[in-house]
């Protein structure tokens, strides 16, 4: 919600599978799109097969293996070896409060990556071809319109 508020839009269209965690999405968008059907599909969503993000999910599993993996790692030790207990509020807080900075800096990295890296096209897929924040910031430079609403 607060990328919505700080943009003062949404996308126009999002495409999901039919995931559990989808179904919020689905939702907001129905919402913020002032519930306007389409074919039988809310305009603003539309449930798609899970082939079809395919880019998405290789690009989570080069993240997950090249900077999360580590993190994860290191959490699931502590907590085997008993220093760590997901049920005391003092261990859920000290991690917290030690290692937010970095982990908000390396996320900040990953996501400055991935706006900031050529998308090459496919005969095989609709995507555009271009770097992310300049197809969103400047869409005319690619030939295209804003792909989000203002709500």
């Amino acid at each position: 919600m607060s990328s919505v508020e700080q943009i003062g839009g949404c996308p126009r269209t999002v495409w999901t599978n039919c995931g559990t965690e989808n179904v919020i999405i689905a939702a907001l968008q129905h919402v913020f799109h002032d519930n306007i059907a389409n074919n039988q599909q809310t305009y603003g969503h539309r449930y798609v097969a899970s082939t079809c993000n395919q880019r998405i999910k290789s690009w989570w599993s080069n993240f997950r293996k090249s900077l999360s993996e580590w993190w994860l790692e290191l959490f699931k030790d502590l907590a085997v070896s008993g220093v760590f207990c997901h049920a005391n509020a003092v261990h859920i807080h000290c991690p917290w409060y030690c290692f937010m900075g970095i982990l908000q800096k390396e996320l900040k990295f990953v996501a400055s990556s991935w706006n900031e890296h050529l998308l090459t096209g496919s005969n095989m897929s609709d995507c555009r071809n271009g770097i992310p924040d300049e197809l969103f910031v400047l869409p005319e430079n690619s030939s295209t319109s804003l792909l989000h609403s203002f709500v």
